[in-house]
């Protein structure tokens, strides 16, 4: 049964708002039929946008149709993705997972060969951004990333999907 990848937050090119990474989704895999992975993908959205409008952040959506407050740092659309899941009593890990749009080419600076996150006011190595990734994985039920690295960090590439292909799903 096909699963929906449900991009319920939005940064980077895709909205204004002031987080480098682009689409922050949740993917309701555990679930036998596609309409109930709807349902809860649904749930999960509005509960949301409630968490979001009680702790007096924006909530309108970017231009892919997420969310797309401004966050005190990177992490915290993780943390709120859990809050939202767990609000509507569904289960993170187990039912629900998340995956992170990353477009870090967008946020790549080649001369000092850093990613550069505005957010978290963080300038990372490769490996630093793949450490980073793994703590993620660690902590949340990370799932799915797409573009970890810049596009072209062939080198890199290697390394991330030697440390993380076998614990999530890598797009590039």
């Amino acid at each position: 049964i096909p699963t929906p990848l449900m991009n319920v937050f939005n940064g980077g090119a895709h909205a204004d708002t002031n987080l480098d990474m682009q689409e922050f989704i949740i993917i309701p895999e555990g679930f036998t039929t596609y309409s109930k992975k709807l349902q809860a993908g649904s749930e999960i959205f509005h509960k949301l946008g409630k968490i979001l409008k009680k702790d007096g952040l924006d909530t309108d959506v970017g231009n892919e149709g997420g969310y797309a407050p401004d966050v005190g740092k990177t992490e915290q659309a993780l943390e709120y993705l859990v809050k939202a899941i767990k609000s509507a009593k569904y289960k993170p890990g187990k039912q629900v997972g998340l995956g992170i749009d990353i477009a870090a080419s967008e946020f790549y600076d080649i001369q000092k060969n850093r990613y550069i996150l505005k957010t978290d006011r963080k300038r990372l190595t490769a490996e630093k951004m793949v450490d980073l990734l793994e703590e993620w994985g660690k902590k949340y039920p990370l799932v799915s990333i797409e573009d970890p690295l810049d596009q072209d960090a062939w080198e890199d590439w290697v390394m991330c999907m030697n440390r993380l292909g076998k614990k999530m799903m890598v797009i590039g």
